[in-house]
């Protein structure tokens, strides 16, 4: 016959989520100076895991006490504005439909996939330091860079009141119908 000395439970709370740490010691009971005896050893474990789960103050954090932390963040009001494409007479889209032509290379090796150039915008507006992040060869590449030096200046990304330069990255897919 078995006899469950102890069964204890223990839920606290980490940043992350919720952990369970669950203990059970079951002690057949054929001598009560072994059973007093091991179950004060398993109390002193346990009470040492106490403590130390005790000593981490950081997760003890119930949900509520993150969700206030929350709300006490400062509201920001100067968000920064990322640069627009600024023309009167195209969207992005279609500047970019009028002035990309697929290569000839590209086209006769059948050849499909995504470029992604990154350039920088300045705080007037103006595109410098393109450069190919991911390319697709065959004339894809060179086709992308001639796109982006013709483009007109954008409108530059704000900091607040202040206009600053900033990167821009834009995928360019190349697919033949």
């Amino acid at each position: 016959m078995f006899l469950v000395a102890m069964v204890s439970t223990f839920w606290y709370y980490h940043l992350l989520g919720t952990q369970t740490i669950s203990t059970t010691l079951i002690i057949e009971p054929s001598n009560n100076s072994i059973m007093r005896t091991t179950t004060l050893i398993f109390t002193l474990v346990l009470l040492g895991t106490v403590i130390a789960y005790a000593q981490q103050p950081l997760a003890l954090l119930s949900k509520s006490d993150e969700i206030a932390n929350i709300k006490k963040q400062p509201v920001r009001l100067n968000q920064p504005v990322a640069p627009s494409f600024q023309d009167e007479t195209y969207s992005l889209a279609e500047f970019i439909k009028e002035n990309l032509s697929y290569p000839t290379l590209a086209a006769e090796y059948s050849r499909e996939g995504v470029v992604v150039v990154e350039f920088t915008v300045d705080k007037n507006g103006a595109i410098s330091r393109p450069k190919i992040i991911q390319g697709i060869g065959l004339g894809c590449d060179k086709a992308v860079l001639t796109l982006i030096k013709k483009m007109p200046n954008w409108s530059p990304a704000r900091q607040g009141d202040l206009l600053v330069a900033s990167k821009v990255r834009i995928p360019l897919a190349f697919k033949l119908r």
